[in-house]
């Protein structure tokens, strides 16, 4: 079977500059689907599925054979396909924080890239959060090589799924930030 890389970023999320990185996993991973979701917005969807196409066809390959773009989904389908998929691609640049939280739900590995902004810093935040930063690239070429280690390694991916499960109540069941908001809701009740 063809190996499922999620893509669960909004279309204004995926910056032009980044097209390259996933047009270099393909090259590495000839087989693979890139599964983007379309936008309520259709035409911010259609704008990235032909800016994709193009790139795929500036190194000569057809687009079509690996970008899948599917209606939203509900949220049991999308758990459903993320427990079916092997590598979550996190949007270099414009980080996602909830659906980063859903695939660790679904201990689906991620692949991300720490921007310089707090945009670029969700999913690195809470892989950092639960010690896994072996899956925070430095740079493209290492996000690349990292999403095709984990497709093609099956061992590595299954061990980075047993650590994500034995992780996630670090931060499913951390009391801190209730506790940090706590205290700030008594400050300003006791400055009011």
């Amino acid at each position: 079977t063809s190996p499922i890389l999620i893509c669960p970023g909004t279309p204004f999320k995926y910056a032009p500059e980044h097209d390259k990185v996933l047009v270099s996993i393909a090259q590495k991973l000839p087989h693979c689907q890139f599964v983007f979701f379309q936008s309520p917005e259709e035409a911010l969807s259609t704008a990235l599925k032909d800016r994709l196409l193009k790139a795929f066809a500036h190194e000569h390959l057809n687009a079509e054979d690996f970008l899948r773009f599917i209606p939203w989904q509900k949220t049991e389908a999308f758990y459903g396909l993320m427990q079916k998929a092997d590598v979550f691609l996190d949007t270099i640049g414009f980080s996602g924080f909830n659906t980063a939280i859903q695939a660790i739900e679904c201990a689906l590995p991620i692949v991300t890239r720490e921007g310089l902004f707090m945009r670029g810093r969700l999913a690195s935040g809470i892989l950092r959060r639960m010690g896994m930063t072996d899956l925070i690239a430095r740079n493209e070429a290492e996000y690349v090589d990292l999403v095709v280690k984990l497709v093609q390694d099956k061992k590595y991916r299954s061990a980075i799924q047993e650590k994500i499960i034995a992780n996630r109540a670090i931060l499913f069941d951390d009391l801190e930030p209730i506790r940090a908001l706590e205290q700030l809701l008594i400050g300003w009740a006791s400055i009011s």
